[in-house]
């Protein structure tokens, strides 16, 4: 259930990146490395959650990859959320940063999530700007866009923890469709009455 546990907000963020930009791609293998010296993970089989092409610069690719922590495990209880949050997120550059950027020649984003949603200073910078590029797209409020990722977001979070906990009943295999919005406006309006 480890894998399952950020499959989901994966494929979403995966689906509203592609809505803001043209070429995305899920599970991107990294070129392999040919004797160049780098820090981090050197398999030959890296591989990383998500690949955009100019999301943060035009042209250049930018690479995501998803962790969902709990931050109240037996190893995490004596550090604040914030440092837990951050201690994954310096884990996850140390391992592909110099990697994406010498030889992807790429930038490198961890969207680093807690199991209750709460979010990594990157992955929340992350989340403002993808937030701000929707709203440009689809002509709607910033703020109902931001609003109805972040519930999003924080129930794919839960459910995940549920899913750790008592386990799937969709069959192994078979795909959850997710909902993804068209009125982000229309769906928080319709969530609150």
């Amino acid at each position: 259930f480890v894998h399952m546990r950020h499959d989901n907000i994966r494929d979403v963020l995966a689906k509203l990146l592609s809505r803001v930009v043209h070429d995305v791609e899920t599970e991107p293998a990294l070129l392999p490395l040919d004797g160049e010296e780098t820090t981090g993970n050197t398999a030959d089989a890296a591989r990383l959650d998500i690949r955009a092409r100019g999301f943060w610069r035009h042209g250049q690719q930018s690479y995501f990859d998803v962790r969902v922590t709990n931050p109240f495990c037996a190893t995490a209880m004596k550090s604040s959320v914030k440092s837990v949050l951050d201690q994954h997120e310096k884990e996850k550059k140390r391992n592909y940063n110099h990697r994406i950027m010498t030889n992807e020649h790429g930038t490198f984003t961890p969207l680093v999530f807690t199991v209750f949603g709460t979010l990594g200073k990157e992955c929340n910078t992350f989340i403002t700007s993808l937030c701000q590029k929707l709203a440009e797209k689809n002509n709607e409020q910033y703020d109902d866009v931001l609003n109805w990722l972040r519930c999003k977001l924080s129930f794919l979070c839960i459910k995940s923890c549920v899913r750790c906990i008592r386990g799937t009943r969709v069959k192994v295999g078979e795909k959850i469709n997710e909902y993804i919005s068209s009125d982000f406006g229309l769906d928080a309006f319709n969530a609150f009455r």
